[in-house]
C-alpha cells in the first residue's frame, strides 16, 4: 500500500516530496495537491507510466490527460505556443487554467488520447510545483478518482477512491485541503473563437477581456450524486426543506450561512422530533446534514465536498447563485448533477 506523507510546506517538506519526485521518475504514480483539486500524477513522457495511470484511474484511452508543469520553459517544449496562448500564459499561469494547443512530437500519443492536441498547465501550488520540479519531468495528471466519480478535495478522499487500488500508488501527499475546489478551466486555442471546454475559476469575463471565447455544454461525469439534488432559491431553501422532512426523507443542504440560519429557525418550528443539524458525527443516523458556506469563494472550495458527505442523503438541496464569475461554474455542475443524477434513476444506477 501506498505510503501516505502530511505536507504543509513544500521547503520544510521538501525530503517527503523527493519521495514523491523518485516514484515519479520510476514510472510510479502519486497522488497530491493542487489549488484547485487533487491530482493522480505520473511522468507525461513515460508510456508505461501513463497507460497505468489509465488502467488504475479507469480512465477512457481516448480522453487525454493534462500536462502539469513547473515553469514556462516546459510549456514550450511540449506544444506549439501561439499568440494567444502568450496572452494567457502571461495572465494566468500558474494558475487554474489549462490550455490545449498542439503537442510536440515529444509528447506520446497515449497521453494526449491519441489526439495532436494536448492541455498543459501550471498549477498555483507549492507541493505540486516543488514535485513537477523534482521529477524533472511534466505530470500527466487527471483528479484522483476513478472515472466518473467526484473530483476529490482532500487526501483522504483521493485515499477512498483509490482504495483497491492503494497497491498501485507509490505515495499520497496530503497537503490540507485544496484552495479552489472545482477543476480547473480548460480552454482550447487551436480553434477559432477559443473554445472553453470546462468553466472553472477563471471564467468568461476573465477570458473575454484578452480574446473572443465560447463555451461548450459540459461533458463531464464527475458529478452524480446517489442523493436526488434539488438547485434551490434561498428564500425557498427552509419551505423545500420542511416538506421533505415531512414526507420521512433525509435532507441534505449546501448554502451560505444566513440561508442555514433560516433554515434552522424554520426546523425549530416543525413538530419532527428527530431532526439533527449535526453533520460532525456521520456515524449517527440523521434526518438532516448541512454543509455551510460563507461566500463564493468558499462555496467552490465545499461544492465537491458537500456533494460527497450529501450524497447517501435522500435529497441533497443546493443553493443557487448568481451565473457571473465563479458562480457561473458552481451552477454548471450542479445542473451536471441533477441531470446525471436524473440520468441514473432512469436506468436503475445510483452508483457515485
Amino acid at each position: 500500500m501506498g505510503a501516505i506523507v502530511r505536507v504543509r510546506d513544500a521547503e520544510k517538506d521538501v525530503d517527503k516530496i523527493k519521495l514523491g519526485a523518485e516514484i515519479i521518475k520510476s514510472g510510479g504514480l502519486v497522488i497530491f495537491p493542487t489549488e484547485t483539486v487533487y491530482g493522480i500524477g505520473c511522468d507525461a513522457l513515460n508510456e508505461k507510466a501513463v497507460e497505468k495511470l489509465y488502467r488504475v484511474k479507469g480512465r477512457p484511452a481516448n480522453k487525454p490527460l493534462i500536462l502539469h508543469v513547473c515553469s514556462t520553459d516546459q510549456v514550450y517544449e511540449l506544444v506549439e505556443v501561439n499568440r494567444e496562448a502568450e496572452i494567457l500564459i502571461e495572465e494566468f499561469f500558474p494558475g487554474p487554467l489549462a490550455i490545449v494547443l498542439k503537442k510536440k512530437e515529444k509528447v506520446p500519443d497515449i497521453t494526449s488520447g491519441m489526439s495532436d492536441k494536448i492541455a498543459v498547465r501550471m498549477p498555483a501550488n507549492r507541493i505540486a510545483l516543488k514535485l513537477i520540479e523534482l521529477s524533472e519531468t511534466p505530470l500527466g495528471a487527471p483528479s484522483a478518482n476513478k472515472s466518473g466519480s467526484i473530483s476529490p478535495t482532500r487526501a483522504e478522499d483521493a485515499v477512498e477512491e483509490f482504495r483497491n487500488e492503494m497497491d498501485e500508488i507509490g505515495l499520497v501527499i496530503d497537503g490540507g485541503e485544496t484552495d479552489i475546489g472545482i477543476e480547473s478551466t480548460v480552454i482550447d486555442l487551436t480553434v477559432r473563437p477559443a473554445r472553453i471546454l470546462r468553466l472553472g475559476r477563471i471564467g468568461v469575463e476573465e477570458l473575454g477581456e484578452f480574446l473572443d471565447v465560447v463555451t461548450e455544454k459540459p461533458k463531464s461525469e464527475h458529478y452524480r450524486m446517489k442523493a436526488k439534488v434539488k438547485i434551490v432559491d434561498p428564500a425557498a431553501i427552509p419551505e423545500i426543506v420542511g416538506i421533505e422532512l415531512r414526507k420521512g426523507k433525509s435532507v441534505g443542504v449546501c448554502a451560505f450561512e444566513d440561508v442555514i440560519d433560516k433554515a434552522l429557525e424554520y426546523m425549530d418550528s416543525l413538530d419532527i422530533s428527530d431532526i439533527s443539524a449535526n453533520l460532525s458525527d456521520s456515524r449517527n443516523v440523521q434526518r438532516i446534514r448541512i454543509v455551510r458556506v460563507s461566500d463564493l469563494e468558499d462555496y467552490s472550495r465545499k461544492l465537491f465536498r458537500s456533494m460527497r458527505e450529501l450524497a447517501n442523503c435522500d435529497v441533497a438541496v443546493f443553493q443557487s447563485v448568481r451565473e457571473t464569475g465563479i458562480g457561473r461554474a458552481i451552477m454548471m455542475r450542479l445542473r451536471e448533477a441533477v441531470k446525471q443524477t436524473e440520468s441514473a434513476e432512469r436506468t436503475g444506477n445510483k452508483k457515485v
